[in-house]
């Protein structure tokens, strides 16, 4: 019979899968693999070394069984059962009970630490039991070495291996052959000494061998590896018993393996991770217990570098994500998603309805866009509408004295102007101006050739476009239901696995413990003094505190600042420069990078101009150079109803700032000399570390607010870009070409339950779904914000805040 091409395929891989199966049954009278204690770090590595558990590879089960072809399946086996870092095994040798627990843990950066304890109970109900410490350094990406103290409490040994990897000059190659040598030394007399190695000459085909000089034994063995199962064996294959005893083992692994058969060759990843995405590795995004859809920016980043890299995922998919962040993070998600696509892959977006910025972001990015038939694109560009109620205040005998060292720093016109300023007006226009050309550029450049007219117009006649408006401007590319596009994807042989679901791959290359360290501290809120709110306020306390642990740490060879502030207190802010100059000039100086995120404005930026280098997106807000107090005045409203008001003092100005009576003219020029002094120290520290004249930063100061592109055509920032530029930058600055290794840091102090589910919710609960006029809950929104700082303080602080701009949800 003669056979169609498919079916010539079909038939020889059936043949193949037999050979392997008959092979395997042969091997199965195997000894167990009892060598490389400096190299095993996948599951079995509970058994062969528990310090390797720190690696992060060996969650997962294992089945191993002692085998002989004159007696098959012995009584002599052990089933293993790891979460990671904490594992149990559990055997039985001839009627004797094993059990043994073991953990292991990363000490730092290629170093590993790691404890077990074994106990045991014969059939005469004999117990015993073993104390193991050990530990594994991995100096470079191709040299290990460990050493093993065996039952510590009773007859002590101690074990000693290395593991050398020579094909250490090609990353694609290093990790597929490997040299280890291991021996023990009991009663000061080295024993057992023998030397191996582990060859994966083809995805899933693993080979090891071991030679033992003191038994003059040699083992060979195999493991076929599918994905997450791994079956093999070992055997002896010398002496009287040859290929006669060994063992059998049937491995089960959390992580995806490289595989001897790919369970997909078209797969497609859907990835459900993008509903929040947010600035700082923290878990605590709102009172609720954390969805799955929450993703910090880093996470998110590493999670597209590894779906790039996957030669198995020929497109990813975006159902119904909100990708809920700043403007700024959205291009920095904007460039790694072009990353993807040139790696080959499709990008594939499905939405009910899709709203302003993230659909930017898709259009940007998308090869086709699926929108739900009865859903619309929001779709409306950048504005902010403010209240002011200077002329409500009078009417009541009310007043604000609002003290700005300049007519931009518009922070609290809201109290004390009767409406927009010119300056806010001209700042604001500017500022969007800027804004609205990165929006008009995503758009363009992603689906130009497709839209039925230019983005501006289109743009215009949002907000409100229906799905079947959307279709024939071409801002989408096909109607369809959420199991009608499913269809489309099945249609095009593409089977989808959910990021969500995914435990992620095998690491197989070795972290080195001279792998550059970079601490990455996250400055994330208002600047207030002492501790601040992980992930949501910044402390002077809490990050100076970082800082400085960072600047003396002599593991770290750099810091990266990732800052997110509209800015706030002027003597906080100070506080958190000085430590930042310190880096650069003070003991155990090195080098800072700033990366701005969606503001890093006033104190935000004045925190930052120390670094030694400042990275801003280019939708960036940042600038805000200038000084603001307020203090409110009731005498009026105290005449109004009858309210005498008097005072005993032993000072001049005691009373100064008191709201119950008026401010003199002398105590006007008081406060106006304090907040020009201020002033002046901002510009000078500008001035001085931005290499700029008094003169240039006054021109490019004033209160005004900027993009990140604004502000570097004035010199404010360096470079234009986000965290992956700020890694680039940071290897240029500590003269490296090796992959960084990230500590990451969110000062501040951890809320606990209580508050977490009563204040956040209430104030969130103010801001989204209270049915109080819009104006009530602005004021309530604000004294909540002037809350954190002191009464009369001077503030570094923007204007508006990021979702007041509408660059920010």
């Amino acid at each position: 019979m003669i056979l169609p091409p498919s079916g010539i395929i079909l038939e020889g891989m059936k043949q193949f899968l037999k050979i392997i199966f008959l092979f395997l049954i042969v091997l199965s009278p195997l000894r167990a693999q009892n060598f490389g204690i400096a190299v095993e770090d996948q599951v079995l590595s509970a058994l062969i070394n528990p310090a390797a558990m720190g690696v992060g590879n060996s969650g997962g089960f294992a089945y191993i069984n002692r085998y002989s072809t004159d007696q098959g399946f012995l009584n002599d086996y052990d089933l293993l059962f790891s979460l990671g870092n904490l594992a149990y095994s559990y055997g039985n040798f001839y009627g004797t009970d094993k059990h043994l627990i073991a953990s292991g843990f990363r000490l730092a950066p290629g170093s590993y630490g790691g404890i077990s304890y074994q106990w045991y109970k014969d059939s005469t109900e004999q117990k015993g039991g073993g104390l193991g410490l050990s530990f594994m350094i991995r100096p470079s990406n191709s040299i290990s070495l460990a050493v093993k103290g065996v039952d510590l409490n009773n007859q002590a040994s101690t074990e000693l291996g290395f593991g050398f990897r020579p094909l250490f000059f090609s990353k694609k190659l290093a990790s597929r052959f490997t040299l280890s040598g291991d021996a023990r030394i009991e009663d000061s007399q080295w024993q057992e000494v023998s030397l191996g190695a582990f060859v994966e000459p083809t995805d899933g085909v693993k080979i090891f061998s071991d030679y033992n000089f003191e038994k003059e034994v040699f083992q060979l063995g195999v493991r076929l590896s599918f994905s997450y199962l791994e079956v093999g064996s070992a055997m002896d294959a010398s002496g009287d018993r040859a290929w006669k005893d060994g063992t059998f083992q049937a491995l089960s692994s959390f992580k995806k393996q490289r595989s001897l058969m790919e369970h997909s060759l078209h797969k497609a990843i859907e990835y459900d991770l993008a509903g929040v995405i947010l600035d700082a590795p923290t878990g605590r995004y709102s009172s609720e217990f954390p969805r799955k859809e929450l993703r910090s920016l880093a996470d998110f980043i590493l999670d597209m570098e590894k779906i790039k890299k996957d030669t198995t995922a020929k497109a990813i998919i975006f159902k119904n994500q909100e990708f809920k962040t700043n403007f700024a993070n959205l291009l920095e998600i904007e460039e790694i998603l072009k990353e993807v696509k040139e790696s080959g892959k499709k990008i594939y977006f499905y939405y009910d309805s899709i709203d302003n910025l993230p659909y930017s972001l898709v259009a940007s990015v998308a090869d086709e866009l699926y929108l739900n038939p009865a859903g619309s694109v929001f779709l409306q560009g950048f504005s902010v509408t403010n209240f002011y109620l200077k002329d409500f205040f009078d009417q009541w005998g009310i007043k604000v004295h609002n003290f700005r060292s300049h007519e931009y720093k518009t922070a609290y016109n809201s109290f004390s102007e009767s409406g927009m300023t010119d300056e806010e007006r001209e700042a604001l226009q500017y500022l969007y101006d800027g804004l609205h050309t990165e929006m008009i550029r995503m758009i363009k450049e992603g689906r130009g050739s497709r839209l039925t007219d230019t983005a501006q117009s289109l743009i215009d006649r949002g907000p409100f476009i229906h799905a079947s408006q959307a279709l024939a401007m071409g801002l989408v590319d096909r109607l369809t239901y959420e199991d009608e596009f499913d269809a489309v994807m099945k249609e095009r042989k593409l089977n989808v696995f959910k990021a969500s679901l995914s435990t992620g791959n095998m690491d197989y290359d070795w972290d080195e413990a001279g792998q550059p360290v970079i601490a990455v501290i996250y400055a994330i809120g208002g600047i207030t003094r002492g501790e601040g709110t992980a992930g949501s306020s910044i402390g002077s306390d809490s990050m100076v505190r970082a800082i400085r642990n960072a600047r003396r740490n002599p593991l770290v060879k750099g810091i990266i600042l990732r800052v997110n502030s509209e800015g706030g207190s002027s003597l906080a802010s100070d506080l958190i420069a000085r430590e930042v100059a310190l880096c650069r000039m003070g003991e155990h100086p090195k080098p800072v990078v700033v990366s701005m995120g969606g503001a890093a404005a006033s104190g935000g930026y004045y925190m930052a101009v120390p670094a030694s280098r400042i990275i801003a997106s280019p939708a960036s807000i940042t600038g805000s150079i200038g000084v603001i107090t307020i203090l409110p005045e009731i005498s009026g409203l105290m005449e109004k109803i009858g309210i005498a008001v008097d005072t005993v003092k032993t000072a001049e100005n005691a009373e100064t700032g008191n709201i119950l009576k008026p401010l003199t003219r002398d105590e006007e020029e008081q406060i106006r000399e304090y907040i020009a002094a201020i002033y002046d120290q901002f510009i000078t520290l500008v001035s001085e570390y931005r290499e700029l004249s008094i003169e240039e930063v006054d021109e490019s100061a004033r209160g005004r607010i900027w993009t990140g592109t604004q502000a570097r055509e004035r010199g404010l920032v360096d470079i234009n870009g986000g965290l992956t530029t700020a890694f680039g930058v940071m290897k240029e600055l500590i003269q490296t070409e090796n992959e960084l290794r990230l500590i990451e840091i969110v000062p501040g102090r951890n809320p606990g339950f209580l508050e977490r589910m009563v204040t956040e919710p209430f104030l969130g609960r103010i801001k989204t779904e209270s049915p109080l006029p819009e104006d009530l809950k602005n004021l309530m929104m604000m004294y909540q914000s002037l809350s954190e700082y002191e009464e009369g303080e001077a503030l570094y602080l923007m204007p508006y805040t990021a979702e007041e701009l509408g660059v920010s949800p």
